[in-house]
């Protein structure tokens, strides 16, 4: 009796654990690492609205070789990070954004 029940119980931990496992491979597979928003794609506006939105947001700027993590604000970088400045292309023009630098330190 004890291996019936013990059979039924591993049925019914693989019977919640495979959903589980197949959504993380779906996941994993169908969003390629080079399928990001582009900067390219948006108005200058639109891309500013965005990065706001989220606070902070991974985007494409070059092709889809270069990325960047742009930021609303301070807040949203570590604490041994400042805010800078970059121009990035849009579909308007040249759209200046925020992210997040290492801060220098001056010896002090």
């Amino acid at each position: 009796m004890k291996t019936l029940s013990m059979a039924n119980q591993q049925r019914r931990l693989a019977s919640k654990i495979r959903p589980a496992l197949v959504l993380l491979a779906l996941i994993s597979t169908s969003i390629p690492a080079d399928a990001r928003l582009s900067t390219a794609d948006f108005t200058c506006s639109d891309v500013k609205d965005l990065v706001f939105q989220q606070g902070a947001i991974v985007l494409n700027t070059k092709n889809n070789s270069v990325f960047k993590r742009f930021v609303a604000d301070q807040s949203f970088c570590l604490r041994d990070q400042r805010v800078q400045r970059i121009n990035v292309p849009s579909k308007s023009e040249k759209c200046r954004l925020r992210y997040c630098v290492e801060r220098q330190n001056n010896g002090n």
